[in-house]
C-alpha cells in the first residue's frame, strides 16, 4: 500500500505519531481535507497501518450522497458491531404515538452513541476515520464535533475526511472546533510532476520513459487519475515493461486515454462484464457500503448467485472489503456507476429496492432512503407503507420523513382514515423540527377539509393550538375554543381543552381561565390522559401565582407528580420544572431549586428534543444568572444556537447574554446580542410577556452609554399594567429602577415603584419580596440600614449582583452622611462581591459614585474568575 502513497510522507508520519498518542492514552481529532481522487482514504490507512498492534480499536466508515439525510446512518454503520445498528436498537425500540413531537429519539441516540464511545474508550483506545464527512448527516457532525470537544479527555483519535468546496454551517463549525481545541487539520494539494513520475514507477515497479511520463503529467497531480490511467495502458497492452528498468508507451499505437479522472474510472467498469456491471448498479443504490445481503434482497437472488460479479468486481478494484460489509473502492466509482443509470430507470429502481428491502425486514429508515432517492410519484404501495411505518419514520428521520409524507398527503385525496393517519405523522414531524409555519398551514387545510373525523380535528387543532401558544394566543384561544365542539370525550378532547385553559390562564386578554381549568381538570381525570390533568393543573398555577406564588408551586409539583416520566410530554415536563424553579427561587429555597434544575437536566438527557436541551440550557443559564453564577450561565449558553422558532426561549438566551455582557462592560458583546434580537420576527406578544430581562439590558446598555434618563424610562416602562409579568421576575428590576429615577431626579416614579414592591411583599411575604421591598424602601428613605438588612438576605442566597448593588447603594447612603469609614467598609465588600462575578461595569459605577467623597477602595476589574472555556471551565 505504502508504494502507492507518493507525497505524503510528512502527513503520514504526523499519522502514526498520533496513533502512537492515542495507544499511549493522548486523544486528538484530525480532519483531512483535498479533491476526490488527491489520496485522503489512501493516507489515512497508511497512516492506521499498525495501529491494531499497538492495542487501539480502530473502526472505519464512509458517509453516503443519500443516506446524509438520515440521522447517524455513518455512525451507526461505524458501531454496528457495539450494539448501534439502527436506532431503534440503540435507544431501545419504538416509542408509541409520536404525534406531540416533545421527544425525539435521534438526539436520545446521539447521547447514547457518545456513551458507547466512552466505554468503548475505558476498554482501549479507540480510532475512528470516516471518510466523506461532506455527505454525512447533521447529527453525525454534531456528535462529531462533540467527540472532538472530548478528545483531550480520551484516548480517542478522530480522523474525518473531507472534500473542499462552499462550507456547510455544521462542517464549519468542526473546523472552529477543531481550530480551537488543538485539532490538526491537513489539506492535501496535488503531487508535483517528480511525485507523479515516482507514482507510476512505484505502480509498475519500473522508470517510466518520456511518452509515459508526459501521459502522467496530464493528471494534474491527481494520484487516483494518474493510477487509473496507468491502468488503462496495462489493460489495454499498450506498454513495454522490463521489471525494475523502464516502462514506456508502444510506439505507433493510438492513444485514446482517458481525458479526464472520470473518464478513466469509466473505462475500468467498462472493462467489466456487463451482468456484473449491473451487479454493482444495484450496489451503487445502497450507498458507497452496503452488505451482501442487501444486495441479494435489491437484486431477488440468493447471496451465492452473486458471487461471481463480486469477485471480478473485487479483481477489477472496484470493490473492497470493508469489515462485515462491502465497499466501493472510491466514491468516484460509485458515482460514476449510479450516474450511468437513466434518472427515470434509477428511480424505478430505487423504489423497486424499497419495496424488496421493507418486505426483507430492514429498518425502516433504509426503506425511507431508498424512498427519498426515487424523487418520483407516490404510489399505492408507498403511501400504504407510510401509513403503517410512518411514525418509526418520523422517529428516526423527521426530516426526510416530512419530505415523503408531504408528498403521501398530496397524493391521497379526499377524506379518509389514511388521509389522517398521513397528516398525523407529518405534524408530528414539523412539530419535531420547529416548524411550525408550516404545520399551521398543513393543520389550517386539513381543519377546511369536509368530511375530517372528529378524532382528527381534536388532534390537529391541539398541534396547531400548542404551536400558536406564545406566538398568537388570541388566535390559539380560537382554534381550541372552535374545536371543542367536536370533542367527543376522549382523551383528544380533554387535551384540547387542558391547551384552552392553558392559553387563557397564560393570557388573560384571552378570557377568564377558571371554568375552562375545571373543566380541562375534570376531563383529563375522566379520561386517564396524565397530558391534559397536569396541564389543567398547571393553568390552575399560572393563574394563582398573581397571588400565592407558594400554592401555584404546590400545584407544580403536583403535575410533575401526575405527569411522571412519559417521554411523549417531554416539553410539558420541562415547562413545569422551570415553573418549580423559579417557584423555589421566588422562597428562596435555593437547595430546592438546584434539585429541579437537576431533575430538569436529567429528563431532557433521557427523553431530548429538538427544543427540549435548548429550553434547558436557557432555563439553567436565567437560574445560575440570578443565583451569581455567571460562568456557568455562559458555559449553557455558549452552545445553544438561538432561532426565531425558539420564541420566547430565544429573547431570554439573548437578553441573559446581554445582560453578563453589559456588567462585565464588554458592550461590544451586549449590543451584539441585542441586535441579534432585534432582527428576529418575534411576534409582539412575545415581547411583551417575556421581556423582562431584555428589558433591563437595554436599560443597561443605555447607562453604559452614559444615558442614565433613557435608562430610567425602559424601566419605568415594565410598570405598564397592560403587560403580564409572572413572578419571580416580576419585581426584580424594581430596585434598579427606583435607583435610577432618584439619580435623574424622579422621585414620583421612585415612590410608585417602592409602593408596587411593598404591596407586592405585604400580598405575601416571600423572602425575595421582602428583601426586593426592603431595597426599595431603603433607597427610597436614605436609610443605609434597610440596604444592609436587604443584602444580607441577598448574600445568604448566592444574589451576589443584589447583594453588591445594595451594599453600594447602602456606601452611597452613608458617605452622604460623612460616615466615611462605615462607607469605605460597605464599597469594599460590594466591589469584593462584583469581582467574583467579573462585573467590571459595576466596579467602574460603584467607584464613580464614591470618587465625589473621596472614597476610592475596592479592587478593579474580575479577578480569580474561572475560565470560560475549557476543562477549567467545569464546575466541580
Amino acid at each position: 500500500m505504502t508504494r502507492l502513497l507518493v507525497g505524503r510522507d510528512a502527513e503520514e508520519g504526523q499519522l502514526r505519531e498520533l496513533v502512537r498518542g492515542v495507544a499511549n492514552g493522548v486523544g486528538r481529532s484530525v480532519l483531512v481535507e483535498g479533491e476526490p481522487g488527491i489520496g485522503k482514504s489512501l493516507l489515512i490507512s497508511a497512516g492506521l497501518a499498525g495501529a491494531d498492534g499497538l492495542g487501539c480499536r480502530v473502526l472505519r466508515g464512509a458517509a453516503g450522497e443519500f443516506g446524509g439525510r438520515f440521522p447517524l446512518r455513518v455512525l451507526l454503520d461505524c458501531f454496528a458491531d457495539y450494539g448501534a445498528g439502527d436506532l431503534a436498537s440503540l435507544t431501545g425500540g419504538e416509542w408509541g404515538n409520536v404525534v406531540s413531537g416533545s421527544y425525539d429519539p435521534v438526539l436520545a441516540a446521539m447521547e447514547r452513541l457518545l456513551e458507547v464511545v466512552d466505554k468503548l474508550c475505558a476498554d482501549s483506545p479507540l480510532v475512528l476515520a470516516v471518510d466523506d464527512l461532506q455527505w454525512a448527516d447533521e447529527p453525525s457532525l454534531v456528535v462529531w464535533t462533540q467527540l472532538t470537544r472530548l478528545v483531550g479527555q480520551l484516548p480517542l483519535l478522530l480522523i474525518g475526511a473531507s472534500r473542499p468546496g462552499p462550507g456547510r454551517s455544521d462542517l464549519d463549525g468542526l473546523r472552529r472546533a477543531l481550530q480551537t481545541q488543538d485539532g490538526v487539520i491537513m489539506r492535501l494539494g496535488p503531487l508535483t510532476r517528480e511525485q507523479a513520475v515516482t507514482l507510476v514507477a512505484g505502480v509498475l515497479g519500473a522508470q517510466p520513459g518520456p511518452a509515459l511520463t508526459r501521459l502522467a503529467a496530464r493528471a494534474g497531480g491527481n494520484p487516483l487519475y494518474v493510477r487509473e490511467l496507468v491502468d488503462v495502458l496495462v489493460r489495454d497492452g499498450r506498454l513495454r515493461i522490463e521489471p525494475g528498468v523502464a516502462a514506456e508507451v508502444d510506439r505507433g499505437v493510438e492513444l485514446p486515454v482517458p481525458t479526464s479522472l472520470r473518464a478513466a474510472i469509466a473505462a475500468r467498469i467498462e472493462s467489466m462484464s456487463q451482468p456484473t456491471q449491473r451487479v454493482l448498479q444495484s450496489a451503487a443504490l445502497l450507498g458507497p457500503e452496503f452488505s451482501v445481503t442487501d444486495l441479494a434482497t435489491v437484486r431477488a437472488k440468493d447471496a451465492p448467485d452473486l458471487a461471481d460479479a463480486l469477485l471480478e468486481a473485487y479483481g477489477a478494484h472496484v470493490l473492497v472489503d470493508s469489515g462485515a460489509r462491502t465497499a466501493f473502492r472510491h466514491p468516484l466509482i460509485r458515482e460514476a456507476l449510479y450516474e450511468a443509470i437513466p434518472h427515470g430507470l434509477r428511480a424505478a429502481l430505487h423504489r423497486q429496492a424499497a419495496q424488496a428491502l421493507a418486505e426483507a425486514g430492514v429498518p425502516v429508515e433504509r426503506v425511507g432512503e431508498q424512498l427519498e432517492a426515487a424523487q418520483g410519484a407516490m404510489d399505492s404501495w408507498t403511501v400504504n407503507w407510510l401509513v403503517t411505518n410512518g411514525a418509526s419514520l418520523v422517529n428516526r428521520a423527521s426530516q426526510p420523513a416530512i419530505d415523503l409524507l408531504s408528498r403521501a398527503a398530496d397524493r391521497v385525496s379526499g377524506p379518509g382514515p389514511r388521509r389522517e393517519i398521513i397528516e398525523s405523522h407529518l405534524i408530528a414531524a414539523l412539530r419535531r423540527m420547529l416548524r411550525f409555519g408550516e404545520l399551521q398551514r398543513w393543520a389550517r387545510v386539513a381543519l377546511a377539509r369536509d368530511g375530517i373525523s372528529a378524532e382528527h380535528r381534536l388532534e390537529v387543532s391541539w398541534a396547531l393550538a400548542y404551536s400558536l401558544l406564545y406566538s398568537d394566543p388570541p388566535e390559539a384561544a380560537g382554534v381550541a375554543k372552535e374545536a371543542l365542539a367536536s370533542d367527543d370525550g376522549g382523551p383528544w378532547g380533554a387535551r384540547v381543552r387542558a391547551i384552552y385553559a392553558l392559553i387563557l390562564a397564560a393570557d388573560r386578554h384571552c378570557g377568564d381561565a377558571g371554568a375552562a381549568i375545571r373543566e380541562a381538570h375534570e376531563a383529563g381525570r375522566r379520561t386517564g390522559d396524565r397530558w391534559a390533568t397536569a396541564t389543567a393543573l398547571q393553568a390552575k398555577g399560572l393563574i394563582l401565582r398573581l397571588d400565592s406564588v407558594q400554592r401555584a408551586t404546590a400545584l407544580y409539583e403536583q403535575a410533575v407528580t401526575v405527569l411522571g416520566d412519559d417521554p411523549q410530554a417531554a416539553d410539558q415536563r420541562m415547562a413545569l420544572l422551570s415553573n418549580l424553579i423559579f417557584g423555589f427561587d421566588a422562597m428562596s429555597r435555593m437547595e430546592e431549586a438546584d434539585a429541579a434544575l437537576a431533575d430538569m437536566q436529567a429528563f431532557a438527557e433521557k427523553y431530548p428534543s429538538a427544543m427540549s436541551q435548548t429550553r434547558v440550557q436557557v432555563y439553567a443559564a436565567q437560574h445560575h444568572y440570578d443565583t451569581g453564577r455567571w460562568d456557568d450561565a455562559l458555559a449553557e449558553l455558549e452552545s445553544v444556537q438561538t432561532r426565531p422558532e425558539h420564541g420566547y426561549i430565544a429573547v431570554q438566551a439573548l437578553a441573559i447574554g446581554a445582560l453578563i455582557a453589559g456588567h462585565r462592560d464588554d458592550r461590544a458583546a451586549a449590543a451584539a446580542q441585542l441586535d441579534i434580537l432585534a432582527a428576529m420576527p418575534l411576534a409582539d406578544e412575545i415581547i411583551r410577556n417575556h421581556a423582562i430581562r431584555l428589558v433591563q439590558a437595554q436599560a443597561l446598555v443605555e447607562e453604559c452609554d452614559g444615558r442614565p434618563h433613557r435608562a430610567f424610562e425602559m424601566l419605568a416602562s415594565l410598570m405598564d399594567p397592560e403587560r403580564d409579568i409572572a413572578p419571580p421576575g416580576r419585581f426584580r428590576w424594581l430596585p434598579e429602577l427606583v435607583r435610577l429615577a432618584l439619580a435623574v431626579g424622579e422621585r414620583d416614579a421612585a415612590q410608585a415603584a417602592t409602593g408596587l414592591a411593598i404591596e407586592e411583599a405585604e400580598c405575601e411575604p416571600l423572602p425575595l419580596w421582602v428583601a426586593t421591598a426592603t431595597t426599595c424602601r431603603g433607597l427610597l428613605a436614605g436609610d443605609p440600614g434597610l440596604l444592609f438588612e436587604a443584602a444580607e438576605h441577598y448574600r445568604s442566597t448566592g444574589r451576589l449582583l443584589d447583594c453588591g448593588m445594595a451594599l453600594e447603594n447602602a456606601a452611597v447612603l452613608l458617605a452622604e452622611r460623612d460616615r466615611v469609614s462605615e462607607a469605605r467598609d460597605a464599597i469594599t465588600v460590594a466591589v469584593a462581591e462584583y469581582a467574583r462575578l467579573g462585573a467590571a461595569w459595576d466596579v467602574i459605577r460603584a467607584e464613580a459614585r464614591m470618587r465625589p467623597f473621596g472614597i476610592r477602595r475596592g479592587q478593579r476589574g474580575p479577578r480569580d474568575r474561572r475560565p470560560s472555556r475549557g476543562w477549567e471551565a467545569l464546575t466541580p
